[in-house]
């Protein structure tokens, strides 16, 4: 069965996507750059050097709430998240993280994100 294509959700805008979003490449990457600017966040050959050093430097999950701290690390995870203020690229607000602990830990900090905006 194929995907209904939809047209992007920014209105006025013409474009047709099929993705989950709703928006064309243009807006999402607008969407995107809008976020990175609220957040700092560094994205691009920067953050490719800074995630390649924590890497190195910390080869096994510092998490550990899913591996027990046994799997390597594959993800580097802001120990505080950009959206609760945590520096993007301040070495002591980087950790070297595993994927299964990385999808764990985002799901709690998005549970209480969203408990912190519904208050």
């Amino acid at each position: 069965m194929r995907k209904r294509s939809k047209i992007c959700s920014v209105p006025g805008c013409p474009e047709i996507v099929e993705n989950s979003n709703g928006k064309c490449p243009h807006h999402r990457r607008k969407a995107q750059k809008a976020a990175d600017k609220r957040t700092g966040r560094v994205r691009g050959s920067r953050w490719m050097v800074i995630r390649k050093q924590v890497l190195r430097e910390q080869p096994f999950c510092r998490d550990g709430r899913v591996c027990s701290h046994r799997a390597m690390s594959a993800e580097v995870d802001h120990i505080v998240p950009l959206a609760f203020g945590g520096h993007p690229t301040d070495r002591s607000n980087l950790q070297g993280i595993c994927h299964k602990c990385h999808v764990e830990k985002t799901r709690e900090e998005q549970k209480l994100f969203a408990q912190m905006q519904g208050d």
